[in-house]
């Protein structure tokens, strides 16, 4: 099958978007932790669960998507990072 012979509708795809955010907001709330008056996945949750999620990949790895998830570098994941919740 070649790409442009796959077509979506746009309900397909932002049902499929809906899906996405539903599963990363309930693994995050899986994962959260409440710190400073918020609720937050923090670094050692995050390298903790990736050790037994996947347990092939590379400390170098596991490091470059904690970094483009912690969008301030504060060694959490909150709210206001990343895709974790739908922005207004």
């Amino acid at each position: 099958m070649l790409l442009h012979d796959v077509t979506f509708t746009q309900n397909e795809i932002r049902a499929s978007v809906y899906r996405k955010r539903r599963q990363l907001k309930q693994a995050f709330d899986v994962l959260k932790v409440w710190c400073n008056e918020k609720w937050v996945v923090t670094q050692n949750r995050w390298l903790i669960l990736m050790k037994e999620v996947c347990p092939h990949w590379s400390p170098a790895r596991v490091a470059l998507l904690w970094q483009v998830l912690d969008d301030d570098s504060d060694g959490k994941i909150g709210m206001t990072d990343s895709f974790i919740y739908e922005r207004s």
